[in-house]
């Protein structure tokens, strides 16, 4: 027992010593008691853990025009009127009887907010994308939005978004939405898909700025063209035909689509500015621009067979195809200064190409194969604030060309108070309507025309008045003149 107990005592006193670390401290090299790695860390108060602060303002939305805000996580009233198939507020617009349907507009407004005409068919764009309806982002860690809704029998809603960045200046987002819908009648499906693929940069010293993105987007739905006999079926009360896939229909052949695909880029060099104030933003700067679009377009309407409905037609099965093709590009300058306000022009050159397959010999005229040009216009935009007074306005007008005419926004507004506020606008605009109306080919003899020599430009003016009250709501009066509109 006594060897037993000596052995333990020599075992654990070896162990105890080997314990100790035989590498000496490191050199201070400095004398300042402080490791030469680590003096830069900046000390701990009383243990706590020194990090970076992240706010939800540090998600920000970036718009077409720059505007800027940041994520919105609340629960409101507002967000239940944008949770529908558009993700806006669709007051005013009354849907059909099936998701990614039309709408029918409850309220019309007139103006205009581009200068050059579009495809047509607009009833089918109300989920279509254009250039302005796309946000770019600034986030500060990876970030997520998704949408789920179910539809009308047999499909889903689904909406996703994420952001993210490869550093604090560069950040990229991903979105998709996608949905199907089989609809409560007969030959109503509906279905699309909205892909885009945005891009958000800008240098260290903050004079360079880039954003771009991608867009394709893909939009089918059948044609039923209405009920054949609404009388007896659909208003006539019959129990038989609450189902409303029992009612009969006009088409079960047809359907169309609609197929866009679109590459943007906008990018600013800030040529010279002062140094930067204490709101991070130069006092006096000269900054150069450049936007450019390149978007690929078509329409297309398919039937197996000739309807009566349409009246006689050319050839079957009915396949009827309008394409777009456009490149946009924009030049501008922009001085601004925190006295005289910020002073932009800009030169613009519009280049289209709108075709058929062939040109069509009718019994009254000869319908040409497509419309191409280019249209060249300047423009200029003036925002100032003085005190409580906010003006801003915009002026374009055509140079060259036969397409665009002129476009002009401008207002004028008044804080009141921080709970009033009154503003003023005028709107006026000139343009040819959509190619659509200036020129169609279908297999249908009926739908054939070309009208490029015959229609003027559409021509609105308007003024309108705005108050804006926490106490009274907000109250708005507009009035519209409108001449050679189609």
């Amino acid at each position: 027992m006594r060897y037993i107990v000596t052995l333990l005592i020599v075992f654990f006193s070896q162990a105890i010593s080997a314990q100790d670390n035989p590498i000496p401290p490191p050199r201070n090299e400095d004398g300042s008691g402080i490791d030469r790695k680590t003096k830069n860390i900046p000390p701990k108060k009383n243990g706590e853990v020194v990090t970076q602060e992240i706010t939800i303002k540090d998600y920000k939305i970036i718009g077409y025009d720059r505007d800027t805000t940041f994520l919105d996580t609340t629960i409101s009233i507002q967000k239940e009127y944008k949770y529908n198939f558009l993700r806006r507020d669709d007051f005013e617009l009354m849907p059909f009887a099936n998701v990614g349907q039309p709408y029918n507009k409850l309220g019309v407004n007139f103006d205009q907010k581009d200068m050059y005409p579009k495809i047509g068919a607009s009833a089918k764009h109300y989920n279509y994308m254009e250039a302005r309806d796309v946000n770019y982002y600034n986030v500060a860690t990876p970030m997520s939005d998704l949408m789920f809704k179910t539809t009308f029998e047999q499909g889903q809603l689904l909406d996703a978004l994420l952001a993210f960045n490869t550093s604090r200046r560069l950040n990229f987002s991903l979105g998709y939405k996608g949905f199907r819908s089989l609809g409560k009648y007969q030959y109503n499906e509906a279905e699309s898909g909205n892909f885009k693929l945005t891009s958000n940069y800008q240098t260290k010293d903050g004079r360079y700025s880039l954003r771009a993105h991608i867009a394709a987007q893909n939009m089918e739905s059948e044609e039923n063209g209405g009920l054949a006999n609404k009388e007896l079926q659909f208003e006539s009360g019959d129990s038989e035909f609450t189902d409303r896939s029992r009612i009969d229909v006009l088409f079960s052949d047809a359907t169309n689509r609609v197929l866009g695909k679109r590459y943007y880029m906008d990018h600013r060099y800030v040529l010279f500015g002062k140094k930067r104030d204490t709101g991070q933003v130069r006092t006096t700067s000269l900054t150069l621009g450049h936007d450019f679009s390149y978007e690929t377009k078509y329409y297309q309407y398919k039937q197996s067979g000739q309807n009566d409905y349409f009246g006689d037609s050319f050839e079957t099965p009915i396949s009827d195809k309008a394409s777009l093709k456009t490149t946009f590009n924009r030049l501008s300058a922009q001085f601004a200064n925190k006295t005289l306000g910020v002073l932009t022009g800009h030169i613009n050159h519009y280049h289209y190409n709108y075709f058929f397959n062939s040109v069509l010999q009718t019994e009254s005229q000869l319908i040409q194969s497509q419309l191409n040009g280019e249209e060249i216009a300047v423009g200029a935009q003036y925002v100032k604030k003085i005190g409580g007074f906010q003006l801003n306005g915009s002026a374009q007008a055509n140079v060259s060309g036969d397409l665009s005419g002129s476009l002009l926004d401008a207002f004028a507004s008044y804080d009141i108070n921080k709970n009033n506020k009154l503003k003023f606008s005028v709107h006026s605009s000139s343009r040819m309507p959509d190619f659509n109306f200036l020129l169609y080919q279908s297999d249908y003899q009926n739908y054939n025309w070309q009208h490029t020599d015959d229609f003027n430009k559409q021509n609105n003016i308007g003024f309108q008045f705005n108050l804006q009250s926490s106490v009274l709501g907000n109250v708005m009066a507009k009035y519209t003149s409108l001449d050679n509109y189609t």
